[in-house]
């Protein structure tokens, strides 16, 4: 079965036995990408490699069991990786859109209000290990147990992570990390859920507290340009 993906991949899952496993092709951005990759590395090398990296510094992420790459002229031309599922996760985004759509019943704005905080205490701890996502759309983050108290979560398409000393990731990749996560447009998700992601966020990460404001606003109007651009005539 394929899977919904960006222009610069394909995606298939499948099973074998009762096994799940996810297949991604990482498709050519253009024409120089070949000779880039000669130099720093297939894309299927660095999820493997940043994966790894990701494991180390103790947050989840799916085993990569195989990677390779079809070569034109000794440099990566097309790679792929070869993924065992996370058995029960399910993406952010796709959570939030099905399981808590309005109206919603005292018992569900409840579970909503301690699955955004769990949620932002995750993202809060990943910038204080110093780690960078370079894609951080709700469903690059997957969730197991969001019903219980016992959530996890895991990170995919960690191609682009970038890592830093624990405390010192720079301010411009936390800001693009925050507004990513805020470009979500669900009826679901109110202003307060918003400020009660981002407090939870805070509890991670206590030394923004004498710069909160200006972060706020830098966020808020960073995602109201993106979103200006993503989808014409929002703010009307």
């Amino acid at each position: 079965m394929r899977l919904t993906s960006s222009g610069n991949s394909a995606v298939w899952k499948f099973s074998v036995d009762d096994d799940c496993f996810v297949f991604k092709e990482f498709l050519k951005r253009g024409r120089f990408e070949s000779c880039k990759a000669l130099v720093t590395g297939s894309r299927a090398h660095k999820a493997w490699q940043r994966g790894n990296e990701l494991r180390a510094r103790g947050f989840n992420t799916p085993d990569i069991l195989m990677y390779g790459a079809q070569s034109l002229f000794f440099a990566p031309h097309r790679s792929f990786i070869l993924m065992k599922c996370l058995t029960h996760s399910i993406g952010l985004h796709t959570l939030l859109q099905n399981h808590f759509s309005v109206p919603l019943a005292h018992e569900k704005v409840t579970l909503k209000r301690s699955f955004l905080e769990s949620a932002g205490r995750f993202i809060g701890k990943m910038h204080a290990r110093g780690i960078f996502h370079g894609d951080l759309r709700l469903d690059n983050i997957l969730v197991q147990g969001w019903e219980t108290g016992e959530r996890t979560f895991s990170l995919i398409d960690n191609e682009r992570n970038r890592y830093f000393r624990e405390k010192h990731i720079s301010m411009a990749c936390r800001l693009k990390n925050l507004v990513q996560v805020n470009m979500v447009v669900l009826p679901q998700i109110t202003f307060a859920d918003r400020l009660r992601f981002f407090r939870a966020y805070l509890s991670e990460n206590p030394e923004l507290y004498p710069g909160v404001k200006d972060l706020l606003r830098r966020v808020h109007l960073k995602t109201k340009k993106r979103l200006s651009k993503k989808i014409p005539g929002i703010w009307e």
